[in-house]
């Protein structure tokens, strides 16, 4: 069954079903890696290879976590009907910046957090993609005498574990990004976190391969 027409338990094939790619927009919800851009450029790219009524909506908010991005769901992803919806959080929910010593978001709470987001988008026969976020060069050491990409990982660990357990198609991006020709350096812009454009166009591509190769 197809989940972008009503069903949640599919193959990849049906997840990304080409007619259904073009009735029917890509919503990526997350934080400031969408919103830099790579959503547009996926539409763009996608209607280059002859996917020309794609729609792909960004909804991509800087320094959000998973419980704004929740917090947003119905207005911001829910509203436009998506057929397909990209997941991606964790590089502000593992940060203590703003919070002390803790995360902004518990490890425990950020895996419940993303099995809401795709048990309520399920619930709107849509398919959700998880997107396991790509490696970071930031080496500062926080609170607790670990560096922030070493909580990354745990996030991008924890974001895994939740697709396997609730059957989710997951991307991901530490081990797929930027892909060949672009070093991770190259990649990422002066911060070590946030995409440059070449990091942007790695996005693109990425994800443009991923849905055509499962439609």
């Amino acid at each position: 069954m197809n989940p972008v027409t009503g069903g949640a338990a599919a193959s990849m094939n049906s997840v990304t079903d080409g007619a259904a790619m073009n009735v029917h927009p890509i919503v990526c919800l997350g934080d400031s890696i969408a919103a830099s851009g790579w959503p547009e450029a996926l539409e763009k790219l996608m209607r280059g290879r002859g996917w020309q009524d794609i729609h792909v909506f960004n909804a991509g908010v800087r320094g959000n976590t998973s419980t704004q991005g929740l917090k947003r769901l119905e207005q911001d992803v829910i509203a436009r009907k998506p057929g397909i919806v990209f997941i991606q959080f964790g590089f502000n929910d593992c940060n203590v910046i703003l919070n002390g010593p803790r995360p902004r978001t518990q490890p425990a709470r950020f895996g419940d957090n993303l099995k809401t987001l795709v048990d309520r988008i399920r619930k709107q026969s849509a398919a959700p993609i998880l997107i396991a976020n790509h490696s970071t060069l930031v080496t500062r050491v926080l609170p607790d005498g670990r560096s922030y990409e070493q909580h990354s990982q745990e996030y991008s660990a924890i974001t895994a574990a939740v697709a396997g357990q609730t059957g989710t198609p997951l991307l991901d991006m530490r081990r797929r990004f930027p892909g060949s020709g672009v070093s991770l350096r190259e990649a990422l812009a002066e911060d070590g976190i946030h995409l440059s454009a070449a990091g942007i166009d790695c996005y693109a591509r990425i994800v443009a391969d991923y849905l055509v190769a499962a439609s």
